[in-house]
């Protein structure tokens, strides 16, 4: 599996999740499931915003990569590990 981050918006703040498992489903429409603990804080933002991004992230980025994976978004700001900018909820 490629690694992948998804992201998301919980509580009104950017957090980003390492994925382990997604796949493609359907082409058309497009569809992709992805697996993520109920435990983790993602699929609240998910519930949040019934929105999220599905990321394949370069070499380059295989340390922030790795962070956002081990790193718990409840207690950890993850908006600034990579360049990004939020518009806002």
């Amino acid at each position: 599996m490629p690694v992948t981050l998804l992201g998301t918006i919980a509580d009104n703040q950017v957090n980003f999740t390492t994925v382990a498992w997604i796949s493609r489903v359907n082409l058309k429409p497009p569809v992709l499931a992805v697996a993520i603990s109920k435990k983790h804080y993602a699929p609240e933002g998910i519930r949040q915003t019934r929105t999220f991004s599905v990321n394949i992230p370069i070499e380059d980025l295989l340390t922030q990569t790795d962070y956002c994976g081990i790193a718990p978004g409840r207690n950890i700001d993850k908006s600034k590990v990579f360049d990004v900018f939020f518009w806002g909820a």
